[in-house]
């Protein structure tokens, strides 16, 4: 999923509207999808057409509303903390109960966001997990000076006492605290495949050195190793 906000021009890319005053210079073309077509600008894109889905909004008004939120700002955010977002609900449907990577992982750039609550009342299993310009998640190496028989020991330690508390009644915080403590400990053993260097130089020249094509590359190992969704933000 591709957060374009402020970035590809429509008429160049997903809208084109030849023959209009405002169409610009480049032809539409045909896609995969009878029916839909795209800038001449985007050839490769046209033959994968019926792999995507296209969700064309109006500005702010669309973008609130292809999450399902109502246009009005006081009732926007009080559906925020209500529902989740597609995204949220996508991870939940698709991923797997034993995957060792998030269903739902998103790119900012720059430095990481506080993952919101995006999930609402799915639970912190669906919620994001953030990578700030495509790095991989913070505070997934081990202190130095904790060896690895010490951290089997604190874990498991932390496991006996969630099991004790789970026998006197479990809540959706202490539940919410152990996922995400077991979460972590995935995220440290599958550090490495958020390394986009891993990848072959010829990738990194045909998907570009620029954020967006490091971003994308980086999906597709995310994807490749197991990840369900990966959204990348992008905005002028």
């Amino acid at each position: 999923m591709f957060n374009m906000h402020g970035r590809l021009e429509q008429l160049e890319s997903w809208d084109p509207k030849p023959g209009t005053e405002t169409g610009g210079p480049f032809r539409a073309i045909s896609t995969s999808v009878p029916g839909i077509q795209v800038s001449e600008l985007l050839p490769n894109v046209a033959r994968q057409m019926h792999h995507l889905a296209r969700a064309r909004g109006e500005h702010q008004r669309g973008r609130t509303r292809q999450g399902g939120l109502p246009h009005d700002d006081r009732a926007q955010a009080d559906a925020r903390r209500q529902l989740p977002e597609p995204r949220a609900v996508c991870a939940k449907a698709m991923a797997p109960d034993d995957g060792a990577l998030p269903g739902h992982i998103v790119i900012t750039p720059g430095a990481a966001a506080v993952a919101a609550t995006d999930s609402a009342y799915l639970g912190p299993k669906y919620a994001s997990i953030h990578l700030g310009n495509g790095n991989a998640p913070q505070n997934t190496i081990r202190p130095g000076q904790v060896s690895e028989p010490m951290d089997d020991a604190r874990h498991a330690f932390r496991r006996r006492s969630t099991t004790g508390s789970s026998t006197a009644g479990a809540t959706a915080v202490t539940e919410a605290y152990t996922y995400s403590y077991e979460q972590a400990i995935q995220l440290m053993g599958q550090r490495e495949v958020f390394d986009v260097g891993k990848e072959p130089a010829k990738d990194h020249e045909r998907y570009g050195k620029h954020d967006l094509g490091r971003h994308c590359l980086l999906a597709r190992r995310l994807l490749e190793k197991g990840a369900t969704l990966f959204k990348s933000r992008h905005s002028n």
